[in-house]
């Protein structure tokens, strides 16, 4: 929640802190959280298992509003209006899900939400996340040799 304050004169037009600390109210406000592209599972072996996936991660103390977030590189995937990631919650997007399934059993660690068009590079890149308005969220690279 995040805290908001106003500055309300008293009667006689002169600031007090009783003034100050009546004006300050807590208000819910919709935020994105501290939502990250937690994990990647790509170039699936074998390559005709069809398993690959992303998992996003909700660090925050609240829910995220996910609604219109969507992938300005990589990827292709919009949320839907209304899809919320609570907090402390994962999320997963797959490349198929009988293929996600089939690899990491009838009862995934994480089940999954959704699929995404295209696919990523096996060789490695670059895949940015951005929310409704177009503002960076996470962006992560991946590459096929250790940094």
């Amino acid at each position: 929640m995040d805290k908001i304050c106003t500055l309300l004169p008293t009667v006689v037009g002169r600031w007090t802190a009783l003034a100050l600390a009546s004006a300050c109210f807590g208000l819910a406000v919709p935020s994105r959280g501290a939502v990250v592209i937690n994990e990647i599972y790509y170039d699936a072996e074998p390559n005709t298992s069809h398993a690959e996936f992303i998992e996003f991660y909700n660090s925050g103390p609240g829910a995220a509003d996910l609604s219109g977030w969507h992938f300005s590189r990589g990827i292709v995937f919009t949320f839907a209006a209304g899809t919320t990631l609570a907090a402390g919650q994962y999320l997963v997007l797959v490349e198929n899900i009988t293929g996600y399934n089939q690899r990491f059993g009838p009862v995934p660690p994480a089940p999954a939400f959704g699929v995404f068009a295209g696919g990523w590079s096996n060789e490695g890149e670059v895949l940015v996340l951005v929310d409704g308005a177009g503002n960076e969220i996470d962006r992560v690279g991946y590459d096929v040799e250790f940094p």
